[in-house]
């Protein structure tokens, strides 16, 4: 086993990360854009990015379009983008997917960036059709982890407060709230069900439960295409590279 790490909120990062793993040779069956974070003090990037944006959705769809020719030659393989029902609280503001004019880094900016891996994870699953490659979004629920740390939640937010002591008394453990994730990026019986969403309901039950999303973004194939070409846009724009877009 090898562990690497990459800081998904720095695109230089992101780049030696998917360099390095090329350089090894490894196949990809299962890519889980799992890293993100939640209800943060607010920051702005040096190169224009609200944290949150950047670390939950710019960073995800950089890696996973760097490393997509290793998942396709590793087909059959999944893309897994970890969402959330948070998502509902959320908006796309097209005039701004970099949320460079963001102030909170609130529960809103959280949503949306939730709404954006729904969104991305149903658009790549739309653009390769006919690869050997899935997609699939999916949620843990409410799991008792330890987002409230010291150095992770802005705890002068109510928000916070409020999470934290919600997944203290009402959490799932951290091993339940990880089986939406691994069933969609290995249940063999999902083959074929790419582009769909998975997670417990509002109650934390049922983890391995197609569902739908709040937002109707998800659903609307103009939506999903044009984030996926602007967020690919800002990308080559901020790092300066071509990138290989299926």
């Amino acid at each position: 086993m090898d562990l690497m790490m990459v800081d998904m909120a720095d695109f230089g990062s992101v780049k030696a990360f998917a360099e390095e793993y090329r350089s090894k040779g490894f196949p990809i069956h299962g890519l889980i854009n799992n890293a993100g974070i939640f209800l943060v003090k607010p920051e702005q990037t040096p190169d224009g990015f609200e944290i949150t944006t950047k670390t939950n959705h710019f960073g995800p769809v950089l890696l996973t379009l760097l490393l997509l020719d290793v998942v396709k030659k590793s087909a059959p393989s999944r893309l897994i983008w970890v969402g959330s029902p948070a998502e509902a609280f959320g908006s796309p503001d097209w005039s701004d997917l970099k949320g460079a004019k963001d102030t909170k880094s609130d529960m809103n900016m959280y949503g949306r960036t939730k709404l954006f891996n729904i969104m991305s994870s149903t658009e790549f699953n739309r653009r390769l059709q006919g690869t050997g490659v899935e997609s699939f979004s999916c949620h843990p629920g409410v799991a008792k982890t330890d987002l409230y740390a010291p150095g992770k939640m802005d705890k002068d937010k109510l928000s916070s407060k409020v999470i934290d002591t919600t997944q203290k008394f009402a959490g799932q453990s951290q091993e339940r709230g990880a089986l939406s994730l691994l069933m969609t990026a290995t249940e063999p019986s999902l083959t074929g069900k790419g582009g769909s969403n998975w997670g417990p309901n509002t109650l934390n039950m049922s983890n391995t439960t197609e569902r739908g999303t709040s937002s109707d973004e998800p659903w609307d194939e103009a939506a999903c295409a044009r984030l996926l070409n602007e967020t690919v846009k800002i990308l080559e724009e901020t790092t300066g590279d071509k990138l290989p877009v299926p």
